[in-house]
């Protein structure tokens, strides 16, 4: 992994700033890039899912489906420990 952006340093150059994290370093690079990958095909399809079916069809659906998120980010909170 190469410059992001640059800053400077005590004397006065412009020196890269690295990444403390990377696809060939860690793991987490690839869990991230795995979830944004669904997050989005996620919202992809709901939104085709609008185009042929009624409201009254998915609306509910997708209300569910956000209790079922909420319920799991609580859950995984309160392993972690955190408040």
């Amino acid at each position: 992994w190469g410059a992001v952006s640059r800053r400077a340093s005590f004397t006065g150059e412009a020196e890269p700033a690295k990444l403390r994290w990377g696809p060939l370093t860690h793991a987490q690079f690839w869990f991230a890039m795995v979830g944004g990958a669904m997050n989005f095909l996620h919202y992809y399809f709901l939104l085709k899912a609008f185009e042929g079916a009624p409201s009254t069809v998915l609306l509910p659906l997708v209300q569910v489906a956000s209790v079922s998120v909420l319920l799991g980010s609580a859950v995984i909170s309160m392993l972690r420990h955190e408040t």
